[in-house]
């Protein structure tokens, strides 16, 4: 069996390989069996920070797919990253993951402050709870309200994933669909994952503000797990 580098090394990459490789490596790790996609975060006098890590559920464990990262990193480098410097999330494009690590909306709600109105978002997960702002100034509208109501969900999902991603709303839209109104939205997400677009789906059931929050969770859950 392959031993694993000493990992009490530099994290700091040579100048030649400062100057050429980082890219290079991000798109090597992106190559390993099982990753959907990978990014580094790099200083130029630090080194090597953190690697993010998307991997599809079920072909690697996350252990194997640490220890994976950091031995390509150092045959491709010579950096010697702990195991704490790489993060993996778990990815399912197959459809919904069952179990455990799926927020649920917990509050929603819209506040007046001086600087004018926001939504508030609050996921809550195994205990924990998160919450997200978003302005809703552009919400004197029905698609507006609607926007603010996706943007704050998926600043809440982004803190309890610790910022290991990050989340934009691409559009949102209501749709009568077999006589039912649905809110239907378009999420970007960093790194990016196939197309980089997750869709996620709610029926209106009186507030359409809830419905596009809930819209928002659906595209998130139906593909990454939490835990």
């Amino acid at each position: 069996m392959e031993r694993l580098p000493d990992l009490s090394g530099s994290t700091t990459p040579s100048p030649e390989f400062r100057d050429n490789g980082l890219s290079t490596l991000e798109s090597e790790i992106t190559a390993m069996a099982g990753v959907l996609a990978a990014s580094l975060e790099a200083d130029p006098e630090a080194g090597i920070r953190k690697v993010n890590i998307i991997a599809r559920q079920g072909v690697k464990s996350r252990g194997q797919m640490v220890q994976d990262t950091i031995s390509l990193v150092f045959v491709r480098s010579g950096i010697r990253l702990p195991s704490a410097s790489v993060d993996v999330i778990e990815c399912s494009h197959d459809g919904l993951v069952g179990g455990a690590g799926r927020p649920r909306l917990v509050v929603i709600e819209t506040h007046s402050t001086r600087e004018g109105s926001r939504v508030q978002v609050t996921l809550t997960l195994d205990g924990t709870a998160a919450e997200g702002f978003a302005p809703a100034d552009a919400g004197v509208n029905r698609n507006g309200s609607m926007i603010a109501g996706v943007g704050a969900t998926l600043r809440a999902a982004e803190e309890l994933m610790s910022h290991r991603l990050s989340f934009r709303p691409m559009d949102v839209r209501s749709l009568e669909f077999a006589g039912e109104e649905v809110v239907l939205t378009v999420v970007s997400v960093e790194p990016s994952v196939g197309s980089g677009l997750l869709v996620g789906s709610s029926r209106v059931q009186g507030d359409p503000l809830e419905a596009a929050a809930r819209a928002a969770l659906d595209a998130i859950n139906r593909t990454f797990t939490f835990d």
